[in-house]
C-alpha cells in the first residue's frame, strides 16, 4: 500500500466514525423523547478498527450486567464505526442515580474500566462524573487522568489494545464470562 491509499484508508475509517457517532447521537435524541433516562454503552477501545470480536464480547458481557441491574424499557443495537452499540431506556426519571449506578459499574465491574456508560436524560448533554462530584477516569495503564493521555497520545494504540485483550481474556479464564457471549 502506497502512503496515498494508507491516508486515503485512514481518512475512510474517520468518517465511518464520524458517521457513526452521528448514528448515535440521533438514536439518544430520538429516544429521549420517552421521558426516560437513556444509557449509551461502548467499548472503550482506541484507534479506527473499533468493531473487534474483543469490543462485541466487552459490550455483550455489560450488556447482561445491565439487564440485571436496571429495569430496561427499550433497548437499540447500532453495529457501526463505533464498533456494537447499545442504547437503552430506562424505566426511570432519575438520572443522577442512574448515573451513580453506571458510575459504580465503570469503577467495581472487573470489565467496567474498558467500557463507556453515558447517562442522558431531556438532553443530548451526558450527565459527567464532574457533575457527580466524582473524579475523571484514568487510563488503563498509567492511572493519569485518561483524557490527558488520549490527547497527549501517551500510549501506542497497541500497547493499549494489548491492555484490553489481556484483560478480557483473565476475565475469560476465570470463568466470568457469560455463557451467551
Amino acid at each position: 500500500m502506497n502512503q496515498n491509499q494508507i491516508n486515503e484508508e485512514q481518512i475512510r475509517l474517520k468518517m465511518k466514525i464520524l458517521d457513526a457517532r452521528e448514528k448515535r447521537v440521533n438514536t439518544i435524541k430520538d429516544n429521549l423523547k420517552s421521558n426516560h433516562v437513556i444509557i449509551s454503552l461502548r467499548a472503550n477501545y482506541p484507534g479506527d478498527y473499533k468493531d473487534q470480536a474483543v469490543t462485541r464480547t466487552l459490550v455483550n458481557e455489560l450488556d447482561i450486567h445491565l439487564h440485571q441491574t436496571f429495569t430496561i424499557c427499550k433497548r437499540v443495537s447500532l453495529n457501526c464505526g463505533e464498533g456494537l452499540v447499545y442504547i437503552y431506556q430506562i424505566q426511570s426519571t432519575d438520572a443522577k442515580l442512574i448515573k451513580e449506578q453506571t458510575i459504580r459499574i465503570e469503577d467495581q465491574h472487573p470489565l467496567g474500566r474498558l467500557i463507556d456508560l453515558d447517562v442522558y436524560y431531556r438532553t443530548v448533554q451526558s450527565l459527567s462524573r464532574l457533575d457527580m462530584s466524582h473524579n475523571v477516569r484514568k487510563c488503563f495503564l498509567c492511572e493519569k487522568e485518561a483524557f490527558h493521555c488520549i490527547r497527549s497520545k501517551n500510549h501506542a494504540v497497541d500497547e493499549l489494545t494489548s491492555y484490553i485483550h489481556r484483560v478480557v481474556r483473565q476475565y475469560e479464564k476465570r470463568g466470568l464470562l457469560s455463557q451467551t457471549n
